[in-house]
């Protein structure tokens, strides 16, 4: 049966190490150089039993040690998911309620936005009936030609684009407005081009990232997400 000594590592911490005054009498002993032999089987047996219980021993000491350190360490966790995941699911909750909000904003802001435009489309043509019954009257080529005029400009307003303007939502404390990001999901590989099999997701990634990324990729579904961003 082995023998087991405590040594002193520093001042605060103790190790045991298992059959100590065994391993100190083979000297200058080195595993590197040694030849086992018939007659050195046996020491190399005891040997290796001796490293292995030490080995074991110096492990099983830093549990104990650190036993307390891991368990506060659990528990600290614990409190934190029992403190935090409320407020986590309360912020899921509140992000997808502003979330409709301000989609329902947006959509009121549209809204305003065509019905401006329609309404300006019905001045030009209604400035162009006046400018087409004075050209009848005064029988005036220029007049006609300021109707002709019109339809260009009827036709230019049509065009311009609706920009959506995204909204926030300001405080005296507190200001959240959204974040748009693209993402990109492989849905028919066989469809994508070379340069994206592999795939090199992070290549897909930053080819739809921003507002000038792609929109189309052969065999990919293009999405965004809308996220709310808070700052003080």
């Amino acid at each position: 049966m082995t023998h087991i000594n405590v040594i002193e590592v520093n001042q605060d911490t103790q190790i045991q190490k298992s059959n100590k005054q065994y391993l100190e009498s083979l000297g200058d002993f080195t595993a590197e150089s040694f030849i086992v032999t018939a007659e050195t089987e046996k020491q190399v047996s005891d040997t290796l039993r001796a490293i292995k219980l030490s080995i074991k021993e110096i492990v099983e000491r830093r549990k104990e040690i650190t036993k307390g350190i891991d368990e506060a360490k659990s528990n600290a966790m614990a409190q934190q998911k029992l403190l935090v995941e409320p407020m986590e699911i309360m912020e899921r909750q509140l992000k997808n309620k502003l979330n409709f909000y301000l989609d329902e904003k947006g959509r009121i802001q549209e809204g305003l936005e065509r019905k401006l435009r329609e309404e300006k489309i019905e001045a030009l043509k209604k400035e162009q009936e006046e400018i087409l019954e004075q050209a009848e009257i005064n029988k005036s080529d220029l007049a006609l030609e300021d109707a002709a005029d019109i339809d260009d400009e009827i036709a230019q307003v049509k065009e311009e684009p609706i920009i959506k303007k995204d909204v926030s939502v300001r405080s005296n404390f507190s200001s959240v407005h959204r974040r748009e990001t693209w993402h990109v999901v492989v849905e028919k590989f066989e469809e994508l081009p070379e340069m994206y099999k592999m795939v090199n997701q992070k290549l897909l990634d930053n080819s739809v990232r921003g507002k000038t990324g792609l929109r189309e990729i052969p065999g990919c579904r293009i999405f965004s997400k809308k996220d709310i961003s808070s700052r003080k």
